[in-house]
Order: structure tokens, then sequence, then C-alpha cells
């Protein structure tokens, strides 16, 4: 289980503030806090989020690059050049091990209508 906290921002839906993640324990009766997802990988989407091995994913293809485009969240500076990045896993439309883009690339924080350009990447 997945506790989301939201804060309110002037023009955007929301910001997660923070994230707690739970498991039930062995015997199904009590929430446990995770205080880290080891080698485990969260993805987290408006409606519903996924837990997973991070050895269910393929090797990303090397080729692949990505740049964000945070025309919304960060106008001033929308290639965000010298923010903060984060070890990130980018996920294709099905959003599951099978359409794993790209894995541990440096991504700043996105909004919701920020974009990730991804060149040469067909049907994508």
């Amino acid at each position: 289980m997945v506790a989301r906290y939201r804060k309110v921002i002037p023009d955007f839906e929301y910001k997660t503030d923070r994230l707690d993640v739970y498991e039930l324990d062995a015997n199904g009766t009590n929430w446990l806090k995770l205080e880290n997802l080891a080698d485990q990988i969260l993805f987290l989407g408006r409606n519903k989020s996924i837990r997973s091995w991070t050895s269910q994913f393929r090797n990303n293809c090397p080729s692949i690059t990505c740049t964000p485009l945070a025309c919304n969240s960060n106008s001033d500076n929308p290639v965000c050049k010298g923010e903060r990045s984060y070890s990130s896993t980018v996920f294709g439309p099905t959003c599951d091990g099978l359409d794993t883009v790209l894995i541990g690339h440096p991504l700043p924080e996105l909004q919701v209508d920020d974009w990730l350009v991804l060149p040469n990447m067909g049907a994508y």
C-alpha cells in the first residue's frame, strides 16, 4: 500500500510531498511501514502504484537518450539545466517491466504535464 501526501500548488493539480510504502506482515493482519525498497522499484501513477523486483526489468538500451522538457513546472528553465537530478526509471505507455525504456537515467523532479523528449523512439 502507498500513502501519498500531496501539497496543493497554484496552477497545478498537486505536488507529491511525501510517500510512505507499506506491506502486509506474514500473517496478513498488520501493515508494516517500509524504510526503503532495497532492490525493488515503485512506479507511482495517478490512481495506482506497482511495486516490483528490479531483477524483473530487462537492461535498457544504451543508445536511448532522454531530455526533460518542464515547460509547465519550470518555464524559466524548461530543460532543467543545473537542476538536481535523481536516478530514474522511465516506462512506456503500458508501465510494466516489458515496456521499460530507461533504468537509472538522471532526471530532475518533474510534474504532471511536463514532458520527456526521447528522439528516434519510433512509435512512442
